[in-house]
Order: C-alpha cells, then structure tokens, then sequence
C-alpha cells in the first residue's frame, strides 16, 4: 500500500482539483555508457562503417560478414566508403 504522506494535494473544485502538486527534484547523477554501433543486418558487432559519398544522411554500420552486401553496395548510388570502426 503507497502512503501519501507528505505529499501536498490541490483543492478539490479547481481546475487541478484533487491532484497531487508538482515537486522540485533534482537530475540524477546517471551517465549511460556509449554502445559499439551494431551491423544493420545481423545486429553483430560492427566492423565497418559505411558512408555514401557526399556524404548523404548518417553513416550505416555492417560486421564483417555482411560489408559488402547489396544493401550497402547501392547506398548512395553505389558510391560509398567504407572504413574500420574505432572505438
């Protein structure tokens, strides 16, 4: 069972009527760790970047298996670079 203690309430009969006000917080002292991109295909672990020439909208991310499949080859026309992921 959740208490209510402590908690401040709007008056019934007000637009936010019997509800509960809203409270100051602070931000939480959280940091999420970068994630390895993931190939777009198998959702392995990237070993190449794909970018069209251009360059046209973000690069795309393939494993090793899958760098050079169709998807890739046509991206940008078919005039794309790839390169290693570093991390």
């Amino acid at each position: 069972m959740s208490t209510t203690a402590g908690l401040s309430r709007v008056d019934a009969g007000t637009a936010a009527g019997g509800q509960f006000t809203s409270t100051a917080r602070a931000e939480p002292d959280v940091e999420l760790p970068d994630q390895a991109p993931r190939c777009e295909l198998c959702a392995g672990e990237a070993s190449t970047r794909v970018q069209a020439r251009g360059p046209v909208g973000p690069p795309r991310y393939a494993c090793t298996e899958h760098s050079s499949a169709p998807t890739f080859s046509s991206f940008g026309g078919g005039w794309v670079e790839q390169s290693p992921v570093t991390s």
